[in-house]
């Protein structure tokens, strides 16, 4: 499976910044980046009329949804292109109902399914991978990617709990190129 920071990816970021002896604001709607004629420094202006001056800044957004004005910047701004959503859904459940995935009894549910957005037509999530199993208290853990929600209550028996994260622009759509 996909590797994680116990305490969440986002400690990671963190103490990157933390390194670089960076600052991070996030939540924060960047209204205009404008850099100065007389040094090599940017000011950033906020929705909430807050000024920040910086050396560098970097955009965690896709740019063409951003309506950032920038003065004295040559930036190039790409026309909207189609990005795919992801939803991340979590869940501590007793067993997975086999017969879900067409098995029978005896049979056990692999610990990494992985499909294609072809098959995400008929099967609703493009992976499920187990990330604990057999917990004290006899629960597993299960983490699925998905475009859509997935029918946890067909796929797991006795679910004790659910978290569901839904993540927009997580990556652009990209079309096959036909020509190399």
């Amino acid at each position: 499976g996909a590797s994680s920071v116990s305490s969440g990816n986002s400690d990671l970021v963190r103490a990157m910044f933390r390194s670089a002896n960076s600052s991070i604001h996030l939540s924060t709607k960047v209204e205009r980046i404008q850099k100065s004629t007389s040094s090599n420094t940017l000011t950033i202006e906020t929705q909430d009329n807050t000024s920040y001056t910086c050396q560098d800044v970097v955009i965690a957004a896709p740019i063409e949804f951003t309506n950032i004005t920038f003065e004295n910047i040559n930036v190039t701004i790409t026309p909207p292109r189609k990005f795919e959503n992801c939803t991340v859904t979590v869940v501590k459940a007793k067993s997975v109902n086999v017969s879900y995935f067409n098995l029978d009894d005896a049979s056990k549910v692999p610990n990494n399914i992985f499909t294609t957005s072809k098959a995400s037509e008929s099967t609703p999530f493009t992976v499920m991978q187990l990330e604990a199993g057999d917990l004290k208290d006899g629960y597993s853990i299960w983490k699925f990617f998905s475009v859509q929600s997935v029918p946890i209550h067909d796929i797991f028996i006795d679910i004790a709990q659910v978290k569901i994260q839904k993540w927009p622009y997580t990556f652009p759509h990209l079309e096959p190129n036909p020509t190399f």
